[in-house]
């Protein structure tokens, strides 16, 4: 589960946020729906996850340090928007 307590719109300020989001073994599930996982890597420490769909829509990428800190920024094409989100993940269970 990662939690995100800030969000950041493109080139606007960043603000406070509640958003959380659920990482499974294939998707990124948030109240919105599941984006299935296409790339799930080691980067030295760093875990990086990349989420998308064929159709070209909504593409997510979630970095995640050894500590939990987590970064993950949403790109959309139309039109052309970024949102970066700050947090936290923890393990469940």
């Amino acid at each position: 589960m990662c939690s995100f307590t800030t969000e950041c719109l493109s080139d606007e300020r960043c603000a406070e946020t509640d958003f959380d989001l659920t990482v499974s073994g294939t998707a990124f599930a948030d109240p919105a729906g599941d984006t299935p996982i296409v790339t799930d890597v080691m980067l030295g420490d760093l875990r990086v996850l990349v989420a998308g769909t064929e159709d070209g829509g909504e593409t997510r990428m979630l970095t995640i340090a050894p500590d939990g800190g987590a970064l993950m920024t949403a790109h959309l094409p139309e039109p052309i928007l970024t949102i970066s989100y700050i947090g936290l993940c923890r393990e469940e269970g």
